[in-house]
Formats: structure tokens, C-alpha cells, sequence
């Protein structure tokens, strides 16, 4: 009687298992879109107003290349203003805008019926521009550009639930390993077209994420089969 319990639970265990998965030739559809916005109003102790935004858009698609197996593309763009002004002029302008791309793989790993483990790898290259303008009383000018291009690999691990055969729900760690190469160039003026500094760069950047819980999302993922 004891053998045939374990049995029983072995095959039901067998059976929620082999029933969670995600078919070979399912599209996967999914991505974020971020947006904030801010606005420090003039206080007591200082009359400057500061307003910040930005907003960030990530589009995937992808195809189940094996059972449980995905591999797809992403875009990647967005922006951020920032902006700081004594009426009834600005004083400055920090201005920020990328775009680009890349390739991902993502594995699921059937836990239970509907639940999966999954690791998400992503590749991408990135180009970013920066430019600070000025306001030094009689004139507005560019006082800092620059531009650079970003390669990155990160991995990210989640959980997903299938809510159905066509959206999963899940959350992750975004971004907990991270590995980037930067190269880049910059210019500094110091009045209105007078060249002050000009730089280039090179960094690699890797990082653990150790407070990962600090970049916890969640989200809505698509399954066409």
C-alpha cells in the first residue's frame, strides 16, 4: 500500500510536471515601458525649480525554439530631461536619449503545474547621447555633450505562473549579474562654441547585484501558439 501512495504521488507529480510546458513554435510577446515625472517647487532656502522625467521602452518578441526554450529580439530606447530654472529663465538642461538592441534567451523550468523557474539572458548594444545646456545670464549654449556606445550581457532570474495557455504572469530579478563595455567620447565648452576639454573613454563594468530585491519587477508575458 505504501508503494503504491509513492507511486501515485510520483505519477501526479509526473503528470502537473509534464503538462506546464511551453510548446516548440509558441511566439513569446512581451517588454516593459517605464515612465516618471517630478517637480521640486521653489522653497524657503532656494528659489530654483527642478523637473525631472524619463521614460524607457523595451519591446521582445520571440520563438519557442525547442520545449521550454525561447529565443527572440529586443529594442531598447528611451530619455530623460532634467531641468532647473529661476524665473523667468532656465538656468539648465540635462538632456539624455538612447536606443538600440539585441538578442535574449530565455530557459523555463517546469516546478509544478502552471509554475516555472526561468533564467533570462540578454544581449544588447546601446548608443547614448548626453547634453547639458547652460544659462550663464546673457547667454544659453551647450556646455557639455557627449556620446557613447554601451555593450551589455545580463542575466536575470525569475518565476513565472501560466495563468493560462497564453499569458504567464512572472517576477524577476532584473539585471542580478551584468557585465558592460563603454566607449565614448565628450566635448566641455566653457563660453558658446569654445571647445574647453574634449575626452575619451573606455570602461567594463561587472557587478553582482547583491540588493537584488531592489530590482524586483513584474509583469504580463504573451504565448501564441
Amino acid at each position: 500500500m505504501e508503494k503504491f501512495t509513492l507511486l501515485s504521488i510520483a505519477i501526479f507529480l509526473f503528470a502537473s510536471i509534464t503538462k506546464a510546458q511551453i510548446t516548440r513554435g509558441s511566439t513569446f510577446i512581451g517588454g516593459s515601458l517605464n515612465f516618471s515625472s517630478d517637480k521640486n517647487e521653489p522653497s524657503a532656502t532656494t528659489d530654483v525649480e527642478t523637473t525631472n522625467s524619463s521614460w524607457a521602452v523595451r519591446p521582445q518578441i520571440g520563438k519557442a525554439i525547442r520545449e521550454n526554450k525561447i529565443a527572440g529580439i529586443f529594442l531598447n530606447f528611451g530619455g530623460a530631461i532634467n531641468k532647473q530654472a529661476r524665473f523667468p529663465s532656465d538656468l539648465a538642461q540635462t538632456k539624455n536619449e538612447f536606443y538600440g538592441g539585441g538578442i535574449f534567451f530565455r530557459n523555463y523550468f517546469p516546478i509544478a503545474n502552471r509554475f516555472y523557474l526561468f533564467g533570462d539572458a540578454s544581449l544588447g548594444v546601446v548608443s547614448v547621447k548626453n547634453e547639458n545646456l547652460f544659462d550663464n545670464g546673457t547667454t544659453r549654449f551647450v556646455a557639455y555633450n557627449s556620446k557613447s556606445i554601451q555593450s551589455s550581457l545580463y542575466v536575470s532570474p525569475g518565476v513565472s505562473f501560466a495563468a493560462s495557455k497564453k499569458v504567464h504572469l512572472e517576477a524577476a530579478l532584473n539585471n542580478l549579474l551584468y557585465l558592460s563595455f563603454t566607449s565614448g567620447k565628450s566635448k566641455e565648452y566653457s563660453t558658446p562654441g569654445v571647445l574647453f576639454r574634449e575626452t575619451k573613454t573606455k570602461s567594463v563594468l561587472a557587478s553582482a547585484n547583491a540588493n537584488g530585491f531592489n530590482n524586483l519587477y513584474v509583469g504580463i508575458r504573451f504565448f501564441l501558439p
